[in-house]
C-alpha cells in the first residue's frame, strides 16, 4: 500500500494517465492527417507552374487580390505555395477540431457526465483536474504543429518541380529539380510555431467557457460560434481593404504563417509580435478559467 506521502502524486499521475487515455485517438488522427495533408499539399502545389497560379489570380477582381494574405508574386514562388498551406481550410479544422474538442472537457464535459463529483472524491485538487486537461491539450497542438512542419519536410524532400535553367553548354530548357534545392525546411518552422500558438488560444477560450459552464454540447457551441465568427471576420478583412479594421478585432488578425515563411529578417520580430499576442491571450483565459473553477460551486449532477 502506498505511503500517504505518496498517494497525492500517485493520483496525480492518475488524473494526467486518464486525461492522455481520453485524448489519444483524436490526437493520433489530427497528427496523421495533419502530416498527410501537408506531404500532399506540397505535391499538389508542385503540380500548378508559377505562369498558371499567376495567371489564376490576376483575373481575379483586384479586391480579391488580398485573399492570400501575401502578394501573387510571393504565393507563386514554391516556398509561397507551399506556406499557403498552413492557412488551408483542413488545417484550420483540424486546429479547431482538436482545441475545442479537448478543451470543452476541462470542467463541463465530466461535469455533465457526472463523472467530475467522483474525480473530486478523491484526494486531488481542482487545479490538477484542469492542469491535466490544459496539459495534455497544450502537448497535443504542439504535435499536431509539429506534424504539419515534418509534413511539409517531407514534401519538400521528395517532390520536384520543372525550372527553366541549362541542361547542357548549349541547350535551354526545363529541367526537374528537387524542392529541397529551391526551399529551406527552417523556413516553415515559424508558421508551425503560428499554427501552435492559435490553437492553444482556441483551446484556452475553450476552457474558460467550460469552466463557466455545466453542458459540454453549450460550450462547444458558445466556443464553435466564436471560432466561426472570427474566421468569417478575418475572410471579410482579407476580402477587401475596405474591412481590414476587422483585423483588430479578431484573433486570426495575429495569424499569418503565409507571412511568416516569407518574412526573411523580420521573422523573429513578427514571430513575437504575432506568437506573443496570442500566446498572451492564450494565458488570459487559462488563468480567469483557473481563478472561476477554482472558486465555483459545483452544481448537483442531473
Amino acid at each position: 500500500m502506498d505511503r500517504p506521502s505518496q498517494l497525492p502524486l500517485y493520483i496525480t499521475l492518475a488524473v494526467w494517465r486518464r486525461a492522455l487515455a481520453e485524448a489519444i485517438w483524436l490526437l493520433a488522427g489530427c497528427v496523421l492527417v495533419m502530416f498527410a495533408f501537408h506531404w500532399l499539399f506540397v505535391y499538389l502545389s508542385s503540380l500548378i507552374s508559377t505562369s498558371s497560379f499567376t495567371g489564376l489570380f490576376t483575373e481575379l477582381p483586384d479586391s480579391m487580390g488580398g485573399m492570400l494574405g501575401i502578394s501573387i508574386a510571393e504565393a507563386a514562388t514554391p516556398p509561397g505555395r507551399i506556406a499557403l498551406g498552413y492557412v488551408d481550410p483542413t488545417v484550420i479544422i483540424i486546429a479547431v477540431v482538436w482545441a475545442l474538442t479537448r478543451a470543452s472537457d476541462a470542467v463541463s464535459g465530466p461535469l455533465d457526465r457526472g463523472s467530475l463529483e467522483l474525480t473530486l472524491a478523491q484526494p486531488v485538487s481542482r487545479m490538477t483536474v484542469l492542469s491535466a486537461n490544459i496539459g495534455i491539450t497544450i502537448f497535443g497542438a504542439a504535435l499536431i504543429a509539429l506534424a504539419a512542419w515534418l509534413g511539409t519536410c517531407c514534401g519538400v524532400a521528395t517532390v520536384s518541380v520543372r525550372q527553366d535553367g541549362m541542361l547542357s553548354r548549349l541547350f535551354y530548357g526545363q529541367q526537374m529539380v528537387l524542392l529541397s534545392k529551391l526551399v529551406e525546411y527552417r523556413d516553415f518552422i515559424p508558421s508551425a510555431v503560428n499554427l501552435f500558438s492559435l490553437t492553444v488560444l482556441m483551446a484556452a477560450y475553450t476552457t474558460l467557457v467550460s469552466a463557466c459552464d455545466r453542458f459540454r454540447w453549450r460550450t462547444l457551441g458558445i466556443a464553435g460560434s466564436f471560432t466561426l465568427i472570427q474566421i468569417v471576420m478575418k475572410m471579410a478583412g482579407l476580402a477587401t481593404i475596405h474591412l481590414q479594421w476587422l483585423f483588430r478585432f479578431t484573433i486570426l488578425g495575429a495569424y499569418w504563417p503565409q507571412a511568416l515563411a516569407l518574412a526573411g529578417d523580420r521573422v523573429w520580430e513578427l514571430s513575437f509580435r504575432y506568437n506573443g499576442i496570442l500566446l498572451g491571450l492564450a494565458l488570459v483565459c487559462y488563468l480567469a478559467a483557473a481563478v472561476i473553477f477554482n472558486d465555483r460551486d459545483l452544481p448537483a449532477p442531473l
